[in-house]
């Protein structure tokens, strides 16, 4: 086996996520960048990057990133409701059906540094719900919360207000 073929490659990973490149056009850029230097040619043919490779790569430096962001203090969280249609197959004896639903999908936002933490997705809309979710997900990756020094949100009706609405909810939590 050839060396050259365990060579990890972060940073091609990195660009393909960022810009949204699929496994297999990211191993046929990358493979035809290797061409170009000649160092794939018809006669060596064991550096070619295949879409297997890069899938592994981005999920080495995705796993490198969730565990670099959970160890860091988070200061304050920050987080945004929208309900989307959302496709979903229903069994109904041995067949499957394609339904629309209607589902509330939330955005977790760290301050002060405005980076993207985690999508949510709650079983329902309630502003108990709401709570629910983000307070498994501060559970679930271990944020310190005697740390925090904001929770905030929009300011739709079942985010604000006196009681029974989210961000009273967290506060109380």
């Amino acid at each position: 086996m050839n060396v050259g073929c365990r060579r990890q490659l972060p940073a091609l990973a990195s660009a393909c996520d960022r810009y949204g490149i699929s496994d297999r056009s990211a191993a046929a850029i990358a493979t035809a960048v290797l061409e170009d230097y000649g160092v794939v040619n018809p006669k060596a043919t064991s550096h070619v990057i295949d879409p297997s490779k890069i899938r592994r790569e981005r999920k080495r430096k995705r796993n490198q990133l969730r565990c670099s962001q959970e160890s860091k203090i988070v200061r304050g969280i920050f987080f945004d409701g929208r309900k989307d249609t959302t496709l979903e197959n229903i069994k109904e004896g041995l067949k499957f059906y394609r339904r629309s639903i209607t589902q509330e999908h939330i955005s977790l936002i760290e301050a002060p540094e405005s980076k993207y933490l985690e999508h949510i997705s709650p079983s329902g809309s309630s502003a108990k719900l709401i709570k629910d979710s983000n307070v498994n997900f501060i559970a679930t990756k271990n944020i310190d919360t005697q740390k925090f020094v904001a929770v905030g949100c929009d300011g739709t009706a079942v985010n604000t207000g006196i009681k029974g609405v989210a961000i009273r909810l967290l506060e109380k939590e």
